[in-house]
This record gives structure tokens, C-alpha cells and sequence, in this order.
């Protein structure tokens, strides 16, 4: 398994103190920077400057499938924490066998862990065909099976992966057990960089709504000042359905 966390401009990541382990994404207009700041840490240059989210996450993908490895840990650097919900100590080597051993039980082809603000109302331990976003364990095998994330995207790139891969008949889960902790807008660079560009977000935006039409809404989200899209999972899931049976129909034609 690949820890991967990739930072933008951002050399107060703090995610690298959780997962100490880890292997480090930056352009090649940061990797100096990177590499004399932090000269334990494992950093890969990804070739290209401000190509956005997809482009460095498919770079992680094929990072992963090149280093003989089926899984990644995303995790965005600007998480400060986790915590098990249970309230019990976090023990990384402990979540990361946990983590290893559901995504393989069950199949998963990305199997997410929960934001605090969110997971701490949910009930059950584990959903399916949620969102995905902010840390997870992906199967880079799965994601690259279906061309990976979508290069015209620069932001919002982990909705649209978490879609693509429901809609063609994979499962997704997300984990409340393990609960991350980040403050979102709370640091320069990062998302940050695509964020202060609104009119880059409102296309990005409008691209998504554009390619799930019904399944997609977009809105202008006041408080944080920047447009974005919701998806319908519960419609996206049924997309998933309806798109097996009609596999199976057609094999009777």
C-alpha cells in the first residue's frame, strides 16, 4: 500500500505528521522546496506544474500500479487528525490492516473514511455508495480500469470518480469508525489555489452538471463563497441497477 498524500504550495502540511510513513506529490516548481525542507520524507515529483486534481491523482495511480502495489491511502495534507469514533487510541499500523482487510473483504473499489463533522451523526459503521472525498483507500487497479479521473476536471475530481465507479458496477464505502479531522479553506495553497479562482470552479462546476445532467445539481454555496455540485447518490446507485440489467438483457438478444 501506497501512503499517498500530494501537497500544492503548502509546507505546513499536516498530514504528514499522522502518517509518518508516507510518500509525498509535488510539482516540479515545489520539489526543491519539498525535498530541502523535508529530507526524510519520500518525495515524488509529478512532471507537470498546475494541472490540477485529476492529474495528480492518476499520476498516484499509476505510481502505484508501477511500485507492484493494487492500493493507495489518499489523504489530503491538511488533515490534522484522526480519530477512532469509538474514542479509543488511533493507532495507524491498526487502521491500516483494518482498512486493508475491509476493502478486500467487501470489495470495495474505494473505500472512504468519514469527515468528523459528518460521521459523528451516523449511526451505522459502514454506508455504501457515498461520496468520497478529503482521505480513503482506493484500488488503483479498479480506478484505472475505468480510464481513471477525469482529465478535464482540475477540482472535484474525488465526486466524480466516487460516481463513475458506482455507475459502472463497482462499490463504494465509507467508514465511520475512523473519523478525520480538517478545516476546510484553513490554509494557503492546496485546493486553495483552484478555490480563489471562481469563475475556473463555476466551469468545473458546470462541467459536472453538464455530464450527470438529472443526477446533478448545481448552487452557490454562501458560506463558503464558492459554486458546487451535489451529486444524487441514491439516483447514481440506481444508475448502477438499471445499467446491470440492461447488460443482462442484452445478453438474451
Amino acid at each position: 500500500m501506497i501512503i499517498s498524500i500530494p501537497s500544492k504550495n503548502r509546507l505546513n502540511y499536516t498530514a504528514g505528521k499522522i502518517f509518518l510513513d508516507h510518500t509525498l506529490f509535488v510539482e516540479p516548481q515545489d520539489f526543491k522546496t519539498y525535498s530541502d525542507l523535508f529530507p526524510g520524507t519520500k518525495i515524488v515529483n509529478i512532471l507537470e506544474n498546475n494541472k490540477g486534481f485529476s492529474y495528480v491523482l492518476n499520476f498516484i495511480v499509476d505510481y502505484t500500479l508501477s511500485q507492484g502495489e493494487k492500493y493507495f491511502l489518499f489523504v489530503d495534507d491538511d488533515i490534522w487528525d484522526v480519530k477512532r469514533k469509538d474514542k479509543n487510541l488511533f493507532q495507524v499500523d491498526e487502521f491500516l490492516n483494518e482498512a486493508l482487510e475491509l476493502i478486500k473483504k467487501k470489495n470495495y473499489a474505494q473505500l472512504g473514511i468519514n469527515f468528523m463533522g459528518h460521521g459523528c451523526f451516523e449511526t451505522e459503521e459502514l454506508l455504501e455508495d457515498k461520496a468520497v472525498w478529503g482521505m480513503g483507500l482506493m484500488d488503483a487497479e479498479k480506478i484505472k480500469s475505468i480510464g481513471g479521473y477525469d482529465k478535464k476536471l482540475l477540482i472535484f475530481s474525488d465526486y466524480d470518480i466516487t460516481a463513475q465507479l458506482i455507475m459502472k458496477g463497482f462499490k463504494v464505502g465509507v467508514w465511520n469508525k475512523y473519523l478525520f479531522l480538517h478545516k476546510m479553506k484553513s490554509q494557503e495553497g492546496g485546493a486553495m489555489t483552484y478555490y480563489k479562482q471562481s469563475e475556473l470552479i463555476k466551469t468545473n462546476c458546470e462541467y459536472i452538471l453538464k455530464k450527470y445532467g438529472e443526477l446533478c445539481k448545481m448552487f452557490f454555496n454562501t458560506k463558503h463563497g464558492i459554486w458546487e455540485v451535489r451529486l444524487n447518490w441514491k439516483e447514481i446507485k440506481d444508475k448502477r441497477e438499471k445499467n446491470k440489467l440492461n447488460n443482462i438483457l442484452s445478453e438474451f438478444e
